[in-house]
């Protein structure tokens, strides 16, 4: 089946006429989102200005999110609780492995989430838009306008829909990439050999 032929079978569905409409009543591609998101791995404040175009940045706002909130692997282990959701089942459902959960999980050493995996986890764990605000937010990202996958994200968020595999076609349908893209690696081990 051709890109065209898939794209055309899921624009008759009412959530990829939804996406669709949500994206193209809030996209803003001069959306930067909040300039504290996108300058935790800057040592230095004229680093930190520099990866965020030169804008001014408020280290006291910054100091005082740290300060006052839990950590990202915090609050993943929190919404999981509160929850009731096994980690196994919400990795599993957005196509991360075990091995990648427990990177990002640990609480002394832990990698650095993608964005993508992070918007797969709030899915996955039914969070609401308020809690996946939070929960991004914890992981040192934002939600913005110029991002049509997080505005679509946020569509489901509010409509309370969080069937991953559909949300997955929809995506696949929308061009966006998977929440969880699968290394070179784990591609070829996958493929039967020639």
């Amino acid at each position: 089946m051709a890109q065209g032929e898939f794209q055309m079978r899921y624009e008759d569905d009412e959530l990829f006429r939804g996406i669709v409409a949500e994206i193209a009543k809030n996209y803003d591609p001069d959306d930067e989102g909040p300039y504290y998101c996108q300058i935790e791995c800057c040592a230095d404040s004229s680093a930190a200005e520099e990866s965020v175009g030169g804008g001014k940045v408020d280290w006291d706002d910054i100091k005082e999110l740290r300060a006052t909130g839990e950590t990202f692997q915090q609050k993943l282990a929190r919404f999981m609780r509160e929850k009731g959701i096994k980690p196994s089942d919400a990795y599993n459902k957005i196509g991360m492995t075990r091995q990648q959960y427990s990177k990002i999980s640990r609480v002394r050493g832990a990698s650095h989430p993608g964005k993508g995996a992070v918007l797969g986890l709030a899915l996955a764990m039914r969070l609401s838009l308020a809690e996946a605000r939070e929960f991004v937010e914890s992981a040192n990202y934002a939600f913005m306008n110029s991002d049509t996958r997080d505005i679509a994200v946020q569509y489901l968020l509010r409509r309370k829909f969080y069937d991953i595999p559909t949300i997955l076609i929809n995506f696949h349908a929308l061009g966006f990439e998977p929440f969880i893209p699968q290394s070179e690696d784990r591609r070829r081990k996958k493929s039967p050999a020639s």
